[in-house]
């Protein structure tokens, strides 16, 4: 018997599926919410107890296994973080101790929620949270890391039988024992059932370098605009179509694109880190990955972005021209779509915050430190770009 991968009906059908998932989620998109009111949030003192008096259930289970203990919600396998609910496919480590970071989510009918976490060693450890959709704050609690647990508490002012979603998003430095919440209340694990499954695959962009900010990244825009609770981020610095940069090039860590499963949507953007290469050299090693990204998604819809660009970091028309013609060779027309951001002009100008000369949007979307990554204004404006010609391209196959 053949794979039902090549059974045209069995493909048909599974596009149509996935669009209209994905329609139904563009018309929740919405920027990012902010509460009017938000929940009190405590962050204990490492080594402290919880704080939360009674009985505490279900109990935070001790010790290095780094398993939470409501449901299959996360666990560390020594490389990378998995989960349903995450966005960080990188090792922890000095360099990772920035804005960006991973997620997980759980529904509870507790008046509070309490979350015990390690914040590693010499790193600063970062939290937001969301409630119910919106977020505690723009800005993140932070700390310095002393290799101790912890426990976080957020303080929700009532008990909510029909339960609150919240969303805990943390950055790389640091990992979660479990949940602590009011006697005889309950935490169980949200259901994302009938919900697109995105992710976006890409370079230091897509990981939120520049960001400080745990949520306020480039996929995180992208995703709240698209209605995509989900949108996964898969971004390694210096990645590119033949640049290694920090870890491997796109087609080396391809695992990562099926890490998830079957996806609704992936998003490849890449192409800044090759800059220097020639045209000919780009469209061969893309032609190669798209590929290869075909066979292994055979049924998701594929965006595929041309390259970010920068003062510091600025890939010629010859690269963007590469990735466009490996896109052509290799398009299956009835879930594919391209998005040109240098015919569009998403970015221009010489100049970078701090040191602004007038020439384009760099002066307030470039971060001064490395002229070469985007400043949160400029994630929250490369998600929204991201979002709408992603609405277009979707549109566009239906």
């Amino acid at each position: 018997m053949g794979r039902l991968v090549d059974d045209p009906d069995f493909v048909a059908a599974q596009l149509s599926a996935r669009l209209e998932r994905l329609r139904r989620s563009f018309q929740r998109g919405a920027p990012a919410k902010y509460a009017a009111a938000p929940p009190t949030i405590t962050m204990g003192t490492g080594g402290a107890v919880s704080s939360i008096t009674g009985s505490a259930t279900p109990a935070i289970s001790a010790g290095a296994s780094n398993i939470a203990t409501v449901g299959t919600l996360l666990y560390y396998n020594g490389t990378v973080y998995m989960g349903r609910h995450i966005d960080l496919l990188s090792t922890p480590g000095a360099a990772d101790a920035t804005g960006r970071g991973w997620g997980q989510a759980v529904m509870t009918d507790s008046d509070q929620l309490e979350v015990k976490v390690h914040a590693i060693s010499g790193q600063i450890f970062r939290f937001n949270a969301r409630v119910d959709g919106e977020y505690y704050s723009d800005t993140d609690i932070s700390l310095s890391g002393d290799n101790t647990a912890r426990h976080i508490l957020i303080n929700l002012g009532s008990a909510k039988p029909a339960g609150r979603k919240v969303e805990l998003f943390f950055n790389a430095s640091a990992w979660i024992y479990g949940y602590n919440v009011t006697a005889n209340r309950r935490v169980w694990m949200p259901s994302y059932a009938g919900e697109p499954l995105a992710l976006v695959y890409g370079d230091s962009y897509t990981d939120g370098i520049g960001s400080s900010n745990v949520r306020r990244t480039m996929v995180n825009a992208c995703g709240s605009a698209l209605g995509i609770s989900n949108m996964i981020a898969s971004g390694a610095g210096g990645s590119g179509y033949i640049n290694n940069g920090s870890s491997a090039k796109f087609i080396t860590r391809i695992a990562d694109i099926s890490r998830f499963g079957a996806l609704d949507l992936l998003v490849i953007a890449g192409g800044i880190n090759d800059a220097g290469q020639t045209q000919a050299a780009v469209t061969s090693a893309a032609t190669d990955f798209l590929t290869a990204v075909m066979a292994a998604q055979p049924t998701a819809i594929i965006a595929v972005v041309g390259p970010f660009r920068a003062p510091a970091l600025n890939p010629s028309q010859g690269v963007s021209d590469g990735i466009k013609a490996a896109f052509n060779a290799v398009k299956d027309s009835s879930r594919m779509f391209f998005i040109d951001t240098f015919a569009d002009n998403w970015q221009n100008g010489t100049g970078k915050i701090g040191a602004t000369n007038g020439s384009g949007n760099s002066d307030f979307y470039i971060i001064n430190s490395d002229g070469a990554h985007p400043s949160d204004d400029g994630h929250d404006y490369l998600g929204m770009r991201l979002s709408d010609a992603i609405k277009a391209g979707v549109t566009a196959l239906t």
